[in-house]
């Protein structure tokens, strides 16, 4: 099961007050963002990629709150704590917004959609075939 306090550790652990652009940046959520240290943050990338494949599949759009369940439908958080792993995921370029699958009414709906890009390795190999 996803443990939150594992990614509030890892957010905690990246954050900065240093403004060189090198060595720091701003991650982005969906209401949130913090300044965090660029090498730090990539080096919890199979980490956070591993926290991923606990919740989602790869390019496989879902909705903001279907993040809060793990892939068995246990809820593993907030919609804050889902924010913070959001944040985590696009400061790594893991996940981006969306547009919603053609078969959901989103009439009354005002939630984004997500999606989680496909590994590197899938995306080369797909281009040499």
């Amino acid at each position: 099961m996803v443990d939150y306090s594992r990614i509030q550790k890892i957010i905690r652990d990246c954050l900065t007050d240093d403004q060189n652009e090198e060595t720091s940046k701003y991650i982005h959520g969906l209401a949130y963002q913090v300044r965090v240290d660029r090498n730090k943050l990539e080096s919890y990338k199979d980490e956070i990629v591993s926290i991923l494949d606990e919740i989602i599949p790869e390019d496989e759009p879902v909705i903001f709150y279907r993040l809060s369940n793990d892939k068995y439908g246990n809820t593993w958080g907030t919609p804050f704590q889902t924010e913070l792993l959001l944040m985590l995921c696009f400061g790594l370029d893991l996940m981006t917004i969306t547009s919603p699958p053609k078969n959901v009414n989103t009439k009354d709906l005002h939630v984004p959609f997500l999606i989680r890009k496909k590994k590197e390795k899938e995306l080369v190999l797909k281009k040499i075939n």
